[in-house]
């Protein structure tokens, strides 16, 4: 059980009450008052929040009492959304070395996302001009929005004889980016900053190959983007040299698992399964199959592979296995983190098999933990997984784990 501090139980107390008014029954110069008030708090808790991951991040704190990074504990624990937990940990890793954005915020004066753009602009210019810039940012973040702020960075340059066009130009350069992350949804999320080219050459790319099917085509623009964009990085994929993937596999191969009875239309209810756990329809898996090699999984309990220790390294095919059996995630309970490396459950100098009962697929994190970190781990006989830390801390994905004094291997 966690303990809070006693401001945290009177901040705690308070919010309950607050809870417990009903807006209706207030005036309105009330109504307004509260709701002004409670944004500035926010903004004021955001601060203590940023402050409070600081400290827990250099104590390392969730690595000993969750075994995870403190990044992965916001995601997997706290259940926030990856980009805003990255967001949160790259703010609370920066902000204390402005002091100045830093009691801006705390008093509540700025937003988040007013710090995470006045971090982003002191992190590319000069350090010759950093409290320059620092102070003439802030003075517009108390009266702007974000996106005005951002935009004023250039002129602010440009006024203290630091920047010309070109290096602005440049400057907005090393901005660019793009993110390609998984919603709670299951669907894929698209985001990030584009230079003005490559946003002119893509707005025309996604022009010419989204343009309507005909008469009846139903789709909107958005989503005929979309299929265009498909249709695009498809067109890579089929031309380009790619190298293999960590299965040994070139990577535009495409493993769905589903039944044998669905994928023949025998039974049309049951969902497939892409490799990230993404769910797609029956009729999607068998237009992939109709298209593309097709890799038969056996669901029976048939497809035991077992190469002993011929091997030390696993072979594509348990590496493959694997995935089938426990997704294409870390194993670590509640870790959304994608596979790194598959890990001899028994150490292989230890005697173990490089076969799929002693792999284990695990984030690059939790492969330290195991390795480095003093933690141990261990399948269950329901196919869920246990981890203990150094110091007897139980994690486990299983309903129905283990005695904890059976022996462990990691």
């Amino acid at each position: 059980m966690l303990l809070t501090s006693p401001a945290v139980r009177g901040i705690s107390d308070a919010v309950a009450c607050a809870v417990g008014e009903a807006p209706a029954e207030l005036p309105d110069t009330v109504l307004l008052g509260n709701t002004e008030t409670l944004l500035k708090l926010r903004s004021q808790i955001d601060a203590i929040v940023g402050r409070n991951l600081a400290a827990i991040d250099s104590r390392q704190a969730t690595v000993t009492e969750f075994g995870r990074a403190t990044s992965s504990w916001l995601r997997e624990e706290m259940m926030l959304d990856p980009a805003v937990a990255s967001r949160k940990m790259r703010i609370a890793r920066l902000v204390w070395q402005w002091p100045l954005t830093e009691a801006a915020w705390l008093a509540g004066d700025i937003s988040e996302d007013h710090v995470a753009v006045i971090l982003k602009a002191l992190t590319t210019v000069p350090g010759s001009v950093m409290d320059i810039v620092e102070q003439a940012l802030l003075e517009i973040a108390k009266d702007s929005p974000p996106c005005d702020v951002a935009a004023a960075l250039d002129r602010i340059l440009v006024a203290c004889g630091v920047e010309d066009v070109e290096a602005a130009a440049a400057r907005r350069y090393g901005t660019r980016g793009v993110t390609v992350a998984t919603t709670f949804g299951g669907t894929g999320s698209l985001s990030g900053t584009l230079s003005a080219e490559l946003a002119d050459k893509l707005t025309r790319a996604l022009e010419h190959a989204g343009q309507p099917a005909g008469a009846d085509d139903e789709r909107s623009r958005a989503q005929r983007f979309h299929d265009a964009l498909e249709t695009i990085t498809e067109h890579y994929l089929d031309t380009a040299d790619l190298p293999k993937s960590d299965l040994g596999e070139r990577p535009a191969r495409i493993v769905v698992t589903i039944p044998l009875e669905t994928l023949e239309a025998r039974l049309g209810s049951a969902w497939g399964l892409l490799p990230t756990g993404a769910q797609i329809a029956p009729e999607t898996a068998r237009r992939i199959a109709c298209d593309a090699e097709v890799i038969p999984v056996v669901l029976n309990g048939r497809n035991i592979i077992d190469v002993g220790r011929r091997r030390r390294t696993f072979s594509p095919a348990v590496r493959r296995a694997a995935i089938v059996r426990d997704g294409d995630r870390c194993v670590y309970p509640s870790c959304r983190r994608p596979r790194y490396q598959p890990h001899h459950i028994k150490h292989w100098a230890h005697g173990g098999k490089s076969d799929v009962g002693n792999a284990a697929w695990l984030c690059k994190f939790h492969h330290w933990l195991v390795h480095d970190g003093g933690w141990s781990m261990r399948r269950e006989a329901d196919g869920g997984y246990t981890f203990r830390s150094p110091a007897g801390k139980i994690r486990s994905s299983s309903k129905t784990p283990q005695d904890p004094d059976p022996p462990w291997d990691g």
